[in-house]
């Protein structure tokens, strides 16, 4: 009975410390959750999951030879995963082991035929590796199976075209208009592959025609600026660029073309700004390097343009017209010997031209008007394991001309307790220690220290590891002691550090059935009930397993313990803030607002209050307060608040110039 009672705790365990990885994993803590699967593998090395799981946090962190190595493990143990097999072709192309990669995704399909992601995969290997015609007949097959998918067909003719075969591109096109003859992206398609069969009447049709279906398709607005561009409207194809970027601000064609069109009219500045932006976007895009070296020549930035023109002599030492035009620059210097040099260079270039030496494909430089290609659409439908990159805030990120920066425009987090906090940058991780948590540490926590912070410092292996001893010592503590509240309260807050909020919620739960009446622990519960809902209206929308009412169950847990908090601790402003953001989340902004003027009333030095009231203001329309906030809250350190500030100060000019 022994022997079995330890089988059963063991299992219970280790799913508990599965369970706690994975949301690790889903909440983007990859290295926790990689500590969690270690405990696993640990205790049940043969189990095939955690080495899976640990892979898939791997990847994220683009670990890929660690990953690759724990996918093998995988497919050692159960060699009947399909998604296995994915994940290490996935790893593989990261790698540009395509061999590897193909035999993977077949082996994928093999186990699971009929899964779309697989099929796309192996689709994108085979172009990799310039196989279109294996390429070709994935998606014919796919187009088969599934015929009314719009998209595959679009990845058709893109393919089609890739490969030569425009009439048969315009084939499926035409179907596909006939087909569905208010869908944007049908028109769009078929007039790219007219523009490559020269048809531009026809290109032009359809280009109106997705417009005036709504396309947002920035490509579209670039060919029918060419088109307008060929036939003398050149402003027409002035906003058609002009829109363009603005549905995309770094699109490479559609600054290029505009580029382009400025230098012929003229507008030489405009143009030089266009070309700055785009070789910030593409430093390698030696074509618009080379115009903007004309472009400095012509303005008389000398020293910029002979900058320019010996980055492309660098990269393409046979392109003749960059030698005369650097050599033009250093006349203009009064530099003799180095425009000498740079003529005699171009003039051997054009003699062995004459005698046959013709220079290669990379040294012949194409300044013409680009088209805009249809880019593959169902490469989208594979993005499993792509994460987007958000910028980071780091100590030089608030120096400068703040107000210039790229901001994200969401609230500053709830706060939440910590035994840690960043002293890096005083701005964004200032500490911040009220009085009902000085209180709180005095009564409970002796020689330790807690502070609130909205940005939680990232898990180290160290850090894990002391909050995996400490759980381990109030654990047989709790032994002794079962119904002493304030280790339930203390392990919780361990548990809640290491985002393993199940445990966390049940400890802060025994802890107030066992006599620990304190806001505390009611702010830390509705927190951590706060997270779990925050997860699971994420999960409506991606599975639609759960129901609304269950939600709305939730949903009242989290306030009711936020309410009774704010009862036990009165004169807490953080209390307040956090039940602001909550209501923000719901949409909620008039009751949102209320709760964040209580929170500055109470505690007039909180920025956060500031900003995110700010927030709620813009979204309510409210623009003059909402400024009004966010230069308190750009006083009071919040420093994103400024670049909102100039944002919003940009709209109202361009109201008030609507109006005249």
């Amino acid at each position: 009975m022994v022997a079995s009672c330890g089988v059963v705790c063991a299992q219970l365990n280790t799913d508990r410390l599965m369970s706690v990885g994975r949301s690790a994993l889903y909440f983007q803590d990859y290295v926790l959750s990689i500590q969690y699967f270690n405990k696993v593998i640990q205790v049940k090395p043969n189990l095939a999951e955690p080495y899976f799981f640990r892979a898939v946090a791997k990847i994220y962190l683009e670990d890929y030879d660690g990953a690759k190595r724990d996918l093998d493990s995988v497919i050692r143990r159960n060699p009947f995963m399909p998604m296995a097999y994915y994940s290490r072709g996935f790893v593989a192309c990261r790698m540009e082991k395509w061999e590897e990669a193909e035999r993977d995704m077949q082996m994928a399909l093999e186990y699971s035929p009929e899964n779309v992601t697989y099929r796309i995969n192996l689709v994108n290997i085979y172009e990799a590796t310039e196989r279109l015609d294996s390429a070709m007949a994935v998606l014919e097959l796919m187009v088969r199976q599934s015929p009314k998918w719009t998209e595959l067909k679009l990845e058709k003719m893109r393919l089609q075209v890739e490969m030569g075969d425009t009439i048969g591109a315009k084939e499926v096109a035409n179907t596909l208009v006939a087909e569905e003859p208010h869908n944007e992206m049908a028109y769009s398609a078929r007039a790219f592959v007219y523009l490559m069969l020269e048809e531009e009447d026809s290109a032009l049709i359809d280009c109106d025609k997705a417009v005036k279906l709504g396309t947002s398709n920035p490509n579209v607005y670039i060919n029918r600026g060419i088109i307008n561009y060929k036939r003398n409207k050149f402003r027409e194809a002035m906003a058609d660029y002009g829109k363009a970027i603005e549905l995309d601000g770094s699109n490479v064609n559609a600054l290029f073309n505009r580029a382009l069109l400025r230098c012929e009219l003229g507008d030489h500045n405009n143009a030089l700004s266009d070309l700055d932006k785009l070789i910030t976007i593409e430093p390698d895009l030696d074509e618009a390097i080379y115009q903007r070296g004309v472009v400095n020549a012509f303005l008389g930035n000398t020293k910029e343009a002979i900058t320019d023109f010996s980055t492309i002599i660098e990269r393409h030492p046979t392109f003749v017209p960059a030698y005369y035009a650097r050599a033009e620059q250093y006349e203009k210097q009064r530099k003799p010997k180095e425009a000498y040099l740079d003529k005699e260079a171009a003039y051997r270039l054009m003699e062995d031209h004459k005698n046959g030496r013709k220079p290669k494909k990379k040294d012949q430089l194409q300044t013409k008007a680009k088209v805009a290609s249809e880019e593959s659409i169902v490469e989208s439908v594979a993005s499993m394991f792509v994460s987007s990159k958000e910028e980071s805030e780091t100590e030089s990120g608030v120096r400068g001309l703040v107000q210039n920066q790229r901001i994200d425009l969401s609230n500053e987090d709830n706060f939440i307790i910590s035994y840690y906090h960043s002293d890096q940058n005083s701005l964004i991780n200032k500490e911040y220690n009220p009085l009902e948590l000085q209180d709180f540490v005095k009564k409970y926590l002796k020689g330790k220290d807690l502070y609130m912070v909205t940005k939680e410092t990232p898990l180290t292996s160290s850090i894990t590891n002391y909050y995996f001893s400490e759980i381990e010592g109030l654990s047989r503590s709790i032994v002794s002691q079962p119904y002493n509240g304030v280790l339930y309260l203390l392990r919780g807050l361990d548990y809640a550090a290491l985002q393993d909020f199940g445990n966390a919620l049940d400890d802060f739960t025994r802890a107030i059935v066992y006599g620990v009446d304190d806001g505390i622990a009611y702010f830390m519960r509705a927190c951590i009930r706060y997270k779990q809902y925050e997860a699971l209206t994420e999960q409506i929308a991606n599975e639609h397993k759960l129901s609304g009412k269950a939600l709305s169950k939730e949903w009242e847990l989290v306030l009711r313990d936020m309410e009774q908090a704010i009862d036990l601790m009165p004169k807490a402003g953080f209390t307040w803030y956090n039940k602001g953001n909550m209501l923000t989340m719901k949409k909620e902004y008039h009751k949102a607002i209320q709760c964040y003027n209580k929170a500055v009333e109470l505690e007039p030095g909180l920025g956060e209050a500031y900003f995110n009231r700010g927030l709620t203001y813009m979204l309510s329309g409210d623009i003059e307060r909402a400024k009004e906030d966010m230069s308190k809250a750009g006083e009071l350190g919040i420093y994103r608040s400024y670049r909102i500030i100039k944002e919003l100060k940009k709209q109202e000019a361009m109201a008030a110039s609507k109006k005249k």
